[in-house]
């Protein structure tokens, strides 16, 4: 099991940064590891709510799919997701939380990633690679919605 953290202070309100966040079709707008998002439930994110999102694999090669069930949502605070099905092998749980700052939103994205089989002998590098995507697609996310590139 490993844990890491991001974060990035985004000029945008909340509830810009939100909604483009808790929208699993709008990942490929902001991540370029992001081939696909989508809801499996719908209507708008809640408790019980299912994703599935499509994303490059380690290394550019292939894809990778995972499933994700919505455990937490406080609209413009927090949200909350369990994985309940992924393709490379473990499963793992992710959050985020906004903070109001400034004229700004601070987000916090922390996740939990449990590699199971033979995923478990590449467990530390791999969480090291993984934090720093998940980085640089909220350091892209804050370019994009700062120059009105993406928007609510």
């Amino acid at each position: 099991m490993g844990q890491f953290a991001c974060s990035v202070t985004i000029d945008r309100p909340v509830e810009d940064v939100f909604a483009v966040l808790t929208d699993p079709t709008r990942s490929p707008e902001w991540s370029k590891h992001s081939i696909r998002g989508e809801m499996l439930t719908h209507g708008p994110p809640r408790v019980g709510s299912r994703r599935r999102t499509v994303v490059r694999g380690f290394g550019g090669r292939g894809t990778m799919e995972s499933v994700f069930e919505v455990t937490e949502i406080d609209p413009l605070c927090a949200v909350a997701l369990r994985q309940v099905s992924a393709s490379w092998g473990g499963s793992g749980a992710t959050r985020y939380t906004f903070t109001p700052v400034d004229d700004g939103t601070r987000v916090d994205w922390t996740w939990e990633l449990n590699p199971e089989g033979p995923m478990k002998l590449f467990a530390w590098p791999m969480m090291a690679l993984t934090r720093r995507m998940f980085q640089s697609d909220l350091d892209n996310l804050k370019r994009l919605m700062e120059s009105d590139r993406i928007s609510r």
